[in-house]
């Protein structure tokens, strides 16, 4: 009986290590949600490769993501310094940087800590990322991109939309019939770079990141334009905006339609939520 138990006894490290290794084999960094993140030394380098692996295929793309990492309760106070560590490691090792966006706690009680993940690039080569703005006639689409390139409200006669509008009767009817284009740089840490055009295309410091945001048309009149628009300039995403004041109608269908056809990946936004 004693020679049986010594033969099938593991030494405490062992079976450690063998935990450790578990844990971390577990954790997927190609999917959006993730746990606590054992200590980046602590594992083995198959381990370290899969998960360099794994972030470098999210990062193909665009050179950016995000992730979720959730702390269930119970989870000892330096568990999310150690799973940022890692995390901040395994994006060194390829070239990239992490940045915390915000923590939140979510309806069970655990923990939500967003964080980004960018790639370190050249300063004459910003990432770059195409957003094309759809939605159904005066839902509001001009009138957002001009807040959001201006970085002023608008004042309750247009003034946002105005600022974005290309042709004088544009202005004169307040309905986009051509395709405009607003630009907003970001430096490596998300800041802002200027809150206008002319700003952020001539700010000192060379921007990380650059959106380009597509106004297009929502009048059904100006289809084949708003069409151009989702094939011919390639967007990499497609900010359908629903107004809440008319509901899902109209030509946000259409435009919902289109976007699925191209299968480009789409943001919903809701307008007019005090109308």
């Amino acid at each position: 009986m004693t020679q049986e138990t010594e033969e099938t006894s593991q030494p405490i490290s062992a079976i450690t290590t063998t935990t450790t290794t578990t844990t971390a084999t577990a954790i997927d960094l190609s999917k959006d949600v993730l746990t606590e993140i054992p200590k980046y030394d602590s594992v083995d380098d198959a381990t370290h490769s899969k998960w360099k692996t794994e972030m470098s295929e999210r990062l193909k793309a665009t050179g950016e993501t995000f992730y979720e990492i959730i702390l269930k309760e119970g989870a000892s106070d330096d568990s999310l310094a150690v799973s940022m560590d890692s995390l901040k490691a395994i994006a060194a090792s390829i070239g990239a940087q992490v940045r915390v966006i915000r923590s939140h706690a979510n309806a069970e009680g655990n923990v939500v800590t967003e964080v980004l993940v960018r790639r370190v690039v050249p300063a004459d080569v910003p990432i770059e990322v195409r957003v094309a703005t759809v939605g159904n006639v005066d839902s509001g689409k001009s009138t957002l991109l001009g807040v959001l390139s201006n970085g002023a409200l608008d004042d309750g006669r247009g003034s946002a939309r105005a600022s974005v509008f290309r042709h004088p009767h544009e202005r004169l009817t307040g309905r986009t019939s051509s395709i405009g284009h607003e630009h907003l740089a970001y430096d490596l840490d998300g800041n802002r770079l200027g809150q206008d055009k002319k700003a952020a295309a001539s700010a000192a410091t060379s921007p990380s990141k650059c959106v380009e945001l597509l106004d297009l048309a929502g009048h059904a009149k100006y289809l084949k334009t708003t069409l151009f628009g989702m094939t011919g300039h390639h967007p990499d995403y497609a900010m359908l905006v629903v107004g809440s004041n008319m509901g899902f109608i109209g030509m946000t269908k259409e435009h919902l339609g289109i976007t699925l056809a191209l299968k480009i990946p789409a943001i919903l936004v809701v307008l007019k939520v005090c109308c």
